[in-house]
């Protein structure tokens, strides 16, 4: 049964005598890794790189916010600039998805 369907032996063991094999959900949930200045910074990047989409963001959130840090508009400090260089494309997309709704969307021409 191991060669065939690949789980460990002793896994192959418990299944028999599980109550049932659906998944259990998580005892505890994660804390939030990233806080409130980085969702901030993040959010100034994201407009002012014209709204794109995070899997194109994700790369550029530590340069360009340096690039605001100079001109004054976001206070970057060594703990976001580390965390930006950190940040994944989910957490983005998760951090993004609370602001999308309030951004006003332009009419479709055609």
């Amino acid at each position: 049964m191991e060669a065939v369907t690949g789980p460990h032996r002793k896994s192959l063991l418990r299944l028999p005598h599980a109550p049932s094999l659906a998944r259990h959900p998580r005892q505890h949930q994660r804390g939030r890794r990233y806080g409130a200045a980085v969702e901030r910074v993040v959010e100034w990047v994201w407009a002012s790189l014209d709204f794109i989409c995070a899997e194109r963001l994700t790369p550029a959130p530590r340069a360009t916010a340096r690039h605001l840090a100079g001109i004054g508009v976001v206070c970057l400090t060594d703990e976001v600039e580390t965390q930006l260089g950190q940040i994944s494309e989910a957490s983005v997309t998760r951090l993004l998805a609370r602001h999308r709704g309030e951004r006003p969307r332009l009419a479709e021409t055609s």
